[in-house]
């Protein structure tokens, strides 16, 4: 028997009036308003508002306006659109929008991230993807937000993600192929498309999920309730630095278990370009707090960082620091002190107060302050020769296992006498936590390679716009074989000291500097017309020469069209149209038309 066709697969599409016939039709917030206040609730109409590009808040304004024993039972359910027919859960028509903030809202409301569709089986991780083909959008990020709210990684089969630096095969592994519960949910088609689609960054994350401990019942509380949850995600959106993550972790969480009136100061130290800045960021992210950050290489006095005291000239300005901490008087936000090693005895004093009271008067007007509710991170290069050696001896090379008994204790012991010599006994006693900041291993270093591949083509799928001068867009670069092309990058251009910033650099020289070469080499002028028609695409590889020697190639190799979707009257459910590949004269001009193009499904 021939077996059918399971994708291409997008979700049923919805429409309104087929949902409430009394409503404008217009895809506009005020629809979803309207029915919020004049409807009772219904999951299809959360569908067709994610379908039509409504605004994430207009859904969790609809969402939240209906008592949740109302809501639960439906959002766990799935999307119908007639008896007998293809369904899915909601979870699928956010991933289909890429939109991690409405995973997340939806996830709150208590769409469950473990359902699938029917009656293929598919789960939302394996969708977030195989939809990423259908549009050559990356999905990594919805991907890693399914992770973090409790998608089992082995909703993906395991053998494609457990060695991440290696491609998936297409090849069911001998070891699985009996099992008829795998088989349904991942027949080859599926698996193949899995293949095609899973990338480096993606395989990375699944890995790690594997390997994390999953927060228990009571973190999970304290979380809750101090407003924390996203913080549980931090390690999913990091590179590496495990140990820097779970300490910080423990620390924010036990400061609000015991409800600790103190302010909370961390010591992040450790070689530059190794993930403290992107820790602050993605803290304030997580959380939705402002983030403030101090560069502090400038400051040598403690007017620098808080102002003048009055009558001095120049009180009534205070300091950007300063004027920060009297617009959030008791309230929580991220501040960051870069480079807080370069700073002088001026200003460890003048930090002492804010550090152990929590409270700081406002140079401006005198201002009593609360600031017990900040998180200060202070970033630091201190100790990174303590840091190499402890690297070298227990961590490098060595099994997980081994890393796990690695006496860290012993480091942080060390990293604190060294802020001793630095900052003085007064200051050092105020910081909570010294936080040591690890080197990458050949995985990381990977892996944030391929970070910096993943934003040059970001910046090269949006659209054409001549107007506004971007000329690069409506284009795909396909990454061949991409751990070991990340691996090689990284191979030849990581730089222990500098960290992520010299793989930015490695990226820029073998990848971005000659898409440039090869795309400024084309003949026809760019213009937005374009973005009607194919993708461009170029092939990035890592090509080993007759002599053995290996290197980066970017060569144009035709066009990867965009499916659309068109919806099958009879069925009832979606299909996606894939247009034949032509050559267009208007796009195709010049050396274009000596290549041999072919179909994306196809590569």
């Amino acid at each position: 028997m021939t077996q059918s066709k399971a994708l291409p697969f997008f979700p049923p599409k919805i429409e309104l009036g087929a949902v409430e016939g009394c409503c404008n039709a217009a895809a506009e917030d005020t629809t979803l308003d309207h029915a919020k206040d004049y409807h009772p609730f219904s999951l299809n109409k959360v569908a067709w508002a994610i379908q039509n590009n409504l605004s994430p808040k207009c859904i969790e304004r609809y969402i939240k306006n209906f008592d949740r024993t109302f809501v639960a039972s439906p959002i766990t359910s799935s999307v119908h659109v007639g008896l007998g027919l293809p369904c899915c859960p909601i979870l699928f028509y956010a991933i289909e929008q890429n939109s991690p903030e409405l995973v997340r809202i939806l996830h709150q409301a208590g769409a469950h991230v473990g359902s699938r569709s029917f009656p293929l089986g598919l789960s939302a991780l394996a969708y977030a993807v195989i939809c990423a083909e259908y549009t050559s959008v990356d999905t990594t990020d919805v991907l890693i937000t399914l992770l973090t709210i409790g998608a089992n990684p082995r909703d993906v089969p395991e053998d494609m993600w457990q060695t991440p630096l290696k491609s998936p095969v297409k090849q069911t592994p001998p070891y699985q192929a009996d099992s008829r519960t795998l088989f349904l949910w991942c027949p080859s088609e599926v698996r193949e498309a899995l293949a095609r689609n899973l990338n480096l960054m993606q395989r990375y994350a699944l890995w790690k999920a594997s390997a994390i401990e999953k927060p228990t019942p009571r973190m999970l509380q304290i979380a809750e309730a101090h407003d924390l949850l996203p913080l549980l995600e931090t390690p999913f959106h990091l590179i590496g630095q495990k140990f820097a993550t779970q300490h910080i972790l423990r620390k924010v969480l036990n400061h609000y278990l015991f409800n600790d009136k103190k302010p909370l100061v961390l010591l992040l130290t450790g070689p530059s370009g190794h993930g403290k800045t992107e820790l602050a960021k993605r803290m304030g992210d997580l959380l939705s707090l402002k983030i403030h950050q101090v560069d502090c290489t400038e400051m040598r006095f403690e007017t620098d960082i808080l102002g003048p005291k009055p009558p001095y000239q120049g009180h009534k300005k205070g300091s950007p620091l300063n004027n920060h901490l009297a617009e959030h008087d008791g309230q929580k936000t991220v501040i960051f002190m870069d480079e807080f090693d370069k700073t002088t005895r001026d200003v460890h004093q003048a930090m002492l107060l804010p550090f152990e009271s929590g409270f700081y008067h406002d140079r401006r007007n005198g201002k009593k302050l609360d600031c017990t509710k900040h998180i200060w991170l202070l970033a630091a290069n201190l100790g990174v020769d303590h840091i190499w050696k402890f690297w070298n001896d227990y961590l490098k090379k060595k099994s997980i296992p081994e890393q796990e008994r690695a006496p860290l204790g012993s480091l942080q012991k060390l990293l604190r006498a060294r802020a001793i010599e630095s900052f003085g006994a007064p200051l050092t006693g105020r910081l909570r936590e010294v936080v040591p900041y690890l080197p990458f291993d050949e995985l990381e270093q990977a892996v944030a390679t391929y970070k910096f591949m993943r934003e040059i083509r970001g910046k090269v799928r949006v659209d054409i716009n001549v107007d506004t001068k971007d000329f690069a867009g409506h284009n795909h670069i396909n990454f061949i074989d991409d751990g070991q092309l990340a691996k090689h990058i990284a191979n030849e251009g990581y730089i222990p000291e500098l960290g992520a910033r010299s793989l930015e650099d490695a990226v820029d020289r073998e990848i971005t500097d000659k898409l440039g070469d090869v795309f400024l080499r084309q003949e026809p002028r760019i213009v937005n017309d374009s973005n009607a028609g194919a993708l461009g695409q170029y092939d990035v590889k890592v090509d080993r020469g007759s002599d053995g020697t290996e290197e980066v190639t970017v060569k144009l190799a035709g066009v990867r069209e965009i499916m659309k979707r068109a919806e099958d009257k009879t069925a009832g459910f979606s299909k996606i149209v894939k247009p034949p590949i032509k050559v267009e004269e208007t796009r195709l001009a010049g050396p274009l038309k000596a290549l041999v193009l072919f179909n994306s499904g196809k590569e």
